[in-house]
């Protein structure tokens, strides 16, 4: 089973950049160091004339999505992750005898739709 980090796995989706959260970060301190990261990052797509985009980068040179695809191992990395975030699994074939219990989850967030 593989489980991801949810939010940041749309970075993945979406063909860009993944930036961790330090440990003792809260989201207001994450997020003032992520948006210059993300906003360099299509600025250089930019001025290289680069497609952005989903599905724009197998036209990127290979130098470039190395760079990307290098940060995404940090939607596995579940010693950032916070109590409160949401986390998805994936397996390759789950069967009913596998399943030894079953528990209930409930919170105050409302699941992603």
């Amino acid at each position: 089973m593989v489980l991801s980090h949810y939010d940041e796995w749309h970075s993945v989706l979406n063909e860009s950049i993944v930036v961790t959260p330090r440990r003792g970060v809260n989201d207001d301190e994450w997020w003032a160091r992520t948006e210059p990261l993300l906003d360099a990052f299509r600025e250089r797509l930019t001025a290289l004339g680069l497609p952005i985009g989903l599905g724009r980068m197998r036209s990127w040179p290979d130098a470039w999505r190395r760079e990307v695809r290098a940060t995404w191992p940090g939607v596995l990395d579940q010693s950032w992750w916070k109590p409160t975030d949401y986390v998805q699994a994936v397996t390759h074939q789950l069967h009913a005898d596998d399943v030894v219990q079953a528990v209930r989850i409930t919170g105050t967030r409302s699941p992603p739709i």
